[in-house]
């Protein structure tokens, strides 16, 4: 189902690839990446998922607004994984972040998590 967050996260990811293939130019179309990557992301489980949206929006927002911050700093509550995970994020060269968040917002779009949820009357 459709949440309100993911579709906001989306919204802001398509504004970072427009941004970053002006700065970039426009990625390479590479298919059997896309699959791979696809194959990886449908292994999530909806949970997962979720967190991994949270942490790479996270970095498209830092990276958007503030690209000489540090890190997004983590929570002492998260566990060392997902803070190793917001670190291997934040340490992706511009190209390789670019590819990761094309993937990222094509799943979004296959998962249907992109849409707004629609109002019932």
């Amino acid at each position: 189902m459709p949440e309100p967050e993911l579709h906001h996260h989306h919204r802001v990811v398509k504004q970072f690839l427009r941004s970053s293939d002006e700065l970039l130019g426009s990625p390479l179309s590479d298919e059997t990446r896309t699959a791979q990557a696809h194959q990886k992301w449908s292994r999530l489980s909806d949970a997962q998922f979720r967190e991994f949206s949270v942490d790479v929006y996270d970095e498209v927002k830092r990276r958007m607004e503030q690209p000489q911050q540090p890190p997004v700093s983590t929570s002492p509550s998260l566990p060392y994984t997902r803070h190793q995970a917001r670190l291997s994020l934040a340490s992706l060269s511009p190209h390789r972040f670019r590819d990761l968040v094309g993937d990222y917002s094509h799943e979004l779009e296959c998962r249907g998590l992109h849409q707004l949820p629609s109002v019932s009357t």
